[in-house]
């Protein structure tokens, strides 16, 4: 699998969908994106981990917002600040998790939601991990143990 695009997300949200903690990522704005995105810490220079983008919820007020903390675990005097007179949509996401090693990536000037990732990230399809030249999943385990079979 490619990841070719990543998503910027402030901390602590980041740090939360990586864990499974959060699974809405709250924004002004709707998307058309779905499917599996890259995640990355704002400023970091790095993509994080991976997320299925599943679906978009919205528009919410920011009262309609509040009775779903436990999915998006943001507080309701950041939904306030954040919205202003405006609505907010929740984007849904599945599967997250951080990767061992976060992998950097070419920032383009003024990106400040999405990141279009050239060349895309090419996942492991055995673990799941970004594949940098020769990966272990590449080898039977008795190579990796030192055993013969």
């Amino acid at each position: 699998m490619e990841i070719d695009q990543t998503l910027l997300i402030k901390e602590p949200g980041i740090g939360l969908i990586c864990v499974r903690e959060k699974t809405w990522e709250i924004r002004r704005r709707d998307t058309k994106v779905c499917g599996w995105i890259g995640l990355t810490a704002s400023a970091s220079g790095t993509v994080s981990g991976v997320a299925n983008l599943k679906d978009v919820h919205g528009p919410y007020s920011t009262a309609d917002l509040s009775a779903h903390e436990d999915l998006h675990r943001v507080p309701s005097e950041w939904l306030q600040d954040y919205a202003g007179d405006g609505e907010l949509y929740a984007w849904e996401m599945s599967g997250a998790r951080a990767f061992d090693e976060p992998v950097p990536y070419e920032h383009p000037q003024g990106a400040v939601i999405w990141v279009r990732l050239e060349p895309p990230i090419e996942l492991c399809a055995g673990c799941g991990e970004p594949r940098h030249g020769i990966h272990l999943c590449d080898f039977p385990t008795s190579v990796i143990l030192g055993v013969d079979e």
